[in-house]
């Protein structure tokens, strides 16, 4: 019990870095976009999906995925199926927040840790389940 608990926690911490160094991305590019006068939900929407790609190679490391080829593709598959999924809760997340009158970068900030536990959960049951 005490080593599944130590092996889940390493890989959260992995995770963890992963979903920080594509955060990171994210936000710059919210940022960016902000800065040009883009839409919040717009400017997420770009942020947020830039940032899946590098999430997804970091991720393969994190989750020690060994997949090729067929599976692979499949793993691909699921890890942008949940991302469309986390896309959407950020996106609308950041704009109703938005709508409210809060701060675009505020927003983006709510709804990180959101994003973060729904995320894991899903790509560790059903992305990166035999990892």
């Amino acid at each position: 019990m005490r080593a599944r608990l130590l092996q889940e926690a390493r890989l959260g911490a992995r995770y963890f870095g992963a979903s920080l160094a594509a955060t990171l991305l994210d936000i710059a590019l919210f940022q960016l976009w902000i800065g040009h006068g883009a839409a919040a939900g717009i400017a997420a929407a770009i942020g947020y999906t830039s940032g899946l790609l590098l999430h997804y190679l970091l991720s393969r490391l994190a989750f020690a995925s060994t997949r090729r080829g067929t599976a692979q593709i499949g793993e691909l598959a699921g890890f942008v199926t949940t991302g469309v999924f986390g896309l959407a809760l950020t996106t609308l997340g950041v704009q109703a927040l938005a709508l409210t009158g809060a701060p675009p970068l505020l927003a983006k900030f709510a709804m990180i840790p959101v994003n973060f536990c729904a995320l894991y959960l899903l790509r560790r049951r059903l992305v990166f389940q035999r990892a």
